[in-house]
């Protein structure tokens, strides 16, 4: 947790204009696909909010989750700003998130996964929390299924940010929704354009570590390659990582 909010804290303003992260016709497309409407909603690991605000023109009620306070600031004022009295926040992990049990009709996690110290317990927290026939629907980047490229793609994730911990697969998103008693519904996959000096410099890292990352994706090879599709665009560096919307509901 401590490395999440020493990460997070001092850019949780840049995740609010961050491209790759203020995509609403994305999100949009997924709650379309789930049929969200009404009820109340956690949205944890919120970050900078842009989930919770489009679940609020959605639902009854948002409560924005996270563990870094600075966040929670950046999401308490831009709701003011926005006009959404129906978003609410609470500072707390992924895996304890406080909720009684069977009071929530959805739990929404979107690029936030990543960071969590225990995603089983994270989804067990998020089964018990739900009322029968509630959802739970999460957007994250993913791995790809052959072990040795996954781990590459971590280890580049995580040289870029020490709070990463680990993309799951499909097929352990699915293995844990239905080892809590939730029923896998649907899952689509998308590559995801990320802009190489945009990625570093929202998070600051440091020359060397940029350096060292450049030169991963100008060395890549076979599958690792597959995966990020290095590339030069009107004259800047793009890759790709691989994005997730899983969603399962609750008997």
């Amino acid at each position: 947790m401590s490395d999440v909010r020493a990460q997070f804290g001092p850019v949780a303003e840049k995740y609010l204009t961050s491209k790759a992260h203020d995509q609403p016709e994305e999100i949009a497309l997924v709650l379309d696909r789930l049929g969200v409407q009404g009820g109340t909603v956690v949205d944890v690991g919120t970050g900078a909010g842009h989930l919770a605000y489009a679940l609020a023109h959605r639902v009854d009620k948002v409560v924005a989750v996270d563990v870094t306070p600075q966040m929670l600031d950046v999401v308490k004022a831009e709701s003011v700003k926005r006009g959404l009295e129906n978003v609410t926040t609470r500072l707390a992990a992924a895996e304890d998130m406080g909720f009684a049990d069977g009071s929530v009709n959805g739990v929404a996690s979107r690029l936030a996964a990543h960071h969590f110290t225990d995603v089983a317990a994270f989804v067990a927290d998020a089964a018990r929390s739900l009322v029968p026939g509630g959802w739970l629907l999460v957007v994250d980047t993913m791995s790809p299924e052959d072990n040795d490229v996954a781990q590459q793609v971590d280890a580049f994730e995580r040289r870029r940010d020490p709070s990463h911990v680990w993309n799951l697969k499909a097929s352990e998103w699915e293995a844990l929704a239905t080892r809590f008693g939730l029923v896998p519904q649907w899952h689509i996959v998308r590559r995801k354009p990320l802009d190489f000096a945009d990625w570093t410099e929202r998070m600051r890292v440091s020359d060397a570590d940029t350096q060292a990352l450049l030169e991963s994706l100008e060395n890549a090879e076979n599958g690792f390659k597959d995966y990020m599709a290095p590339r030069r665009e009107g004259g800047r560096l793009w890759f790709d990582l691989h994005e997730i919307a899983f969603a399962a509901t609750k008997t």
